[in-house]
């Protein structure tokens, strides 16, 4: 049965509290490289051929859903088996999506002003003309909002484990709303290669740590440990996307301004940021010394 036809099937059985009314959610699978957009019909995925994986990695499955209502789901991925009912093992993540927002198209190296002219016959070559939101930023959770006639994405995040069985697997991804229940298929091939746990090339990553870049609520204040925190969070995803190397440039004001008065000190504090984000998530030791370091020489600082 096709993700279409899974579709169809489950809508007519969406019923609400009141035997008469039908939440008719739409429910489709989209590509994990294609862009979903709150003000458009997402695309759904191509074909249905399963996703090929080895152990010890990790596969995404993106879904988008529209409603003619507002409505609160449950997001409830289903189990993910064999034929023969063997299960998979894997760390299993759902996220919601949160909306980016774009104010211009490029128009050439370092430019992007909006509303700006783009370059004749660049157009073609982008996803959509600005300004537009494109659904972006990543929050786990199994909870989300459904907003009338708005296109909301999700993803579904399987951490295959290194001794999982190989073999060919089904599962289903999920949206409840008390009773109501409204489903689509998904497959994925684990194969018998298991990946390595450390490699020879490294991925680099420029990180900007500015508080607001790190949060979509209130920023908090520079070097806060609530900022700290949000680096760490930071440092979790590029590091589970494969950046295991961070570069966090020099650009605080006061960082800036002292570099300029004082460069040994200067110095001692770009070397307290130069350990990547991702180890301080995975050694608390390092993440609390390398804080009291940055503190430490902000207290040396002229006016402190």
């Amino acid at each position: 049965m096709t993700d279409r036809a899974m579709i169809s099937l489950f809508a007519v059985w969406l019923i609400a509290a009141e035997p008469q009314a039908v939440s008719q959610v739409t429910l489709t699978r989209v590509d994990s490289l294609d862009r979903i957009y709150p003000d458009r019909t997402a695309p759904t995925a191509a074909d249905d051929t399963p996703i090929s994986i080895a152990r010890g990695s990790a596969a995404a499955f993106q879904f988008a859903a529209t409603s003619p209502r507002d409505l609160s789901c449950h997001i409830t991925p289903g189990p993910i088996q064999r034929a023969d009912g063997a299960p998979l093992t894997a760390r299993i993540r759902t996220c919601r999506l949160l909306p980016v927002h774009v104010e211009g198209n490029t128009q050439g190296s370092l430019k992007n002003r909006p509303g700006g002219a783009v370059p004749e016959g660049w157009m073609k070559s982008l996803v959509r003309a600005a300004p537009f939101d494109t659904m972006e930023v990543l929050v786990e959770t199994d909870e989300i909002e459904l907003t009338a006639g708005r296109c909301h994405a999700m993803l579904l995040d399987v951490e295959v484990a290194a001794d999982a069985l190989p073999g060919l697997y089904q599962g289903s991804f999920e949206l409840r709303s008390g009773q109501e229940c409204v489903s689509v298929p998904f497959s994925l091939e684990v194969h018998k290669t298991v990946l390595a746990t450390s490699y020879k090339l490294h991925s680099v990553h420029w990180f900007w740590p500015m508080p607001e870049n790190l949060t979509s609520a209130e920023p908090p204040a520079w070097w806060s440990q609530r900022h700290w925190e949000l680096i760490c969070n930071s440092g979790r995803q590029l590091q589970r996307f494969g950046d295991d190397t961070v570069l966090t440039p020099l650009n605080h004001t006061l960082l800036t301004m002292l570099a300029e008065t004082d460069a040994k000190l200067a110095a001692e504090i770009t070397d307290s940021l130069i350990p990547s984000a991702t180890e301080y998530s995975t050694d608390p030791a390092a993440y609390h010394a390398a804080r009291r370091r940055v503190l430490a020489a902000l207290d040396k600082a002229p006016g402190n």
